[in-house]
């Protein structure tokens, strides 16, 4: 059996343990989620090497963005990352996404005061396109809300998940160059359990992202 290396080796170069520190005894990584900073190390990596090609754009200058919606089908949520081109050219969007309950199930030892949010540093997850569905059930996370009185988004209320985006594009630069910059996202999403029906409701909150890198 083979396995497929390609998503590794385009993050960390051929180093199939990097992703565990160069430690696979004391190190792992069961839930296969990133840290921010990897994204950030990837798109670091994705601009050493594009920017070295040249480019010609009949519409300088760039103008990208992405809107962030979403819908729910029982326990399964679904993320979907629109990008918005206005202006310049865009070869290619690498997409990410983020949920409390992926952060909190990564990193069970933060911050779990009145107001405190779950950290947008951890519970990350790599997609190839720019969509992304999970199933996640309050039932299991009982805890997450212990001892915590509700708050508008998470970690006070174990029954809202809230969601985020990050991504990164190669575009034509002003220098006749690619490059590969960030994109911003604009919303978060803030998906409601229903008690009643015991799953999520369809038509999640939209926040502005005020955790934006």
């Amino acid at each position: 059996m083979k396995t497929d290396t390609f998503t590794i080796e385009e993050r960390f170069g051929p180093n199939l343990y990097a992703f565990l520190k160069n430690d696979g005894v004391n190190h792992i990584d069961s839930l296969g989620l990133m840290k921010y900073a990897e994204i950030e190390e990837m798109r670091k990596h994705a601009e050493s090497e594009v920017s070295k090609e040249c480019c010609k754009c009949s519409s300088p200058g760039i103008k990208l963005y992405i809107d962030l919606t979403g819908f729910a089908t029982g326990t399964a949520i679904t993320g979907l990352a629109i990008p918005r081109h206005e202006r310049g050219c865009v070869y290619k969007i690498k997409y990410f996404f983020w949920t409390c309950y992926d952060s909190w199930a990564e990193n069970a030892n933060q911050n779990r005061g009145p107001g405190a949010f779950a950290s947008r540093e951890v519970g990350w997850t790599e997609v190839s396109h720019n969509t992304f569905t999970k199933n996640y059930s309050p039932g299991a996370w009982v805890g997450y809300a212990l001892g915590v009185a509700p708050q508008p988004i998470d970690p006070g209320n174990g029954r809202q998940v809230a969601m985020e985006a990050a991504a990164f594009a190669i575009v034509c630069g002003n220098d006749g160059h690619k490059h590969a910059i960030k994109v911003p996202v604009l919303q978060e999403l803030v998906f409601y359990w229903s008690r009643l029906h015991r799953d999520w409701e369809n038509d999640p909150a939209v926040n502005p992202d005020m955790h934006q890198k």
